[in-house]
């Protein structure tokens, strides 16, 4: 599971990162498991708004508001990387525009929605190196189906 933490920065004045995230399992029993609250992982001066995860997990694709540099981006980034503290992602380049990863087609690959400037829908699939081509289906055509490896 993904899982952010912010830094209370009146507790932690030295501190320079914002929130840390990081992959973790659950701790407990299936009807009262918790997460670790501990800070690991990567930390730093960015906020994630969404995420999703690979049907294996060695992938997450995130929705990153960087403060540093102002913009929203998508990214992908593995997540062994993440929990190790590394945060060296590849920024996804959608054609048609920033949009939610929809579902996962593969390991490495996701489809996501889109509206061009013309305003029609489509969809488009993504790869983790942050490559993404139009698949020329109307955006009421797609049937969706889960990844099952």
């Amino acid at each position: 599971m993904l899982r952010g933490i912010d830094i209370d920065a009146s507790a932690q004045p030295d501190a320079t990162a914002d929130a840390c995230y990081d992959i973790v399992a659950p701790v407990g029993t299936a009807t009262s498991a918790t997460l670790p609250t501990t800070p690991t992982g990567y930390c730093g001066t960015l906020n994630v708004t969404d995420a999703m995860m690979s049907p294996d997990g060695t992938w997450a694709v995130l929705l990153v508001d960087n403060k540093q540099s102002g913009g929203n981006n998508f990214v992908a980034l593995r997540t062994a990387d993440l929990h190790a503290g590394r945060w060296s992602p590849a920024v996804i380049i959608q054609v048609g525009g920033l949009s939610k990863p929809l579902l996962w087609d593969s390991p490495t690959s996701f489809i996501a929605p889109y509206t061009d400037d013309a305003n029609h829908d489509g969809y488009e699939r993504c790869s983790v190196d942050g490559q993404c081509t139009i698949l020329g289906i109307p955006g009421t055509a797609l049937i969706a189906g889960v990844y099952r490896g």
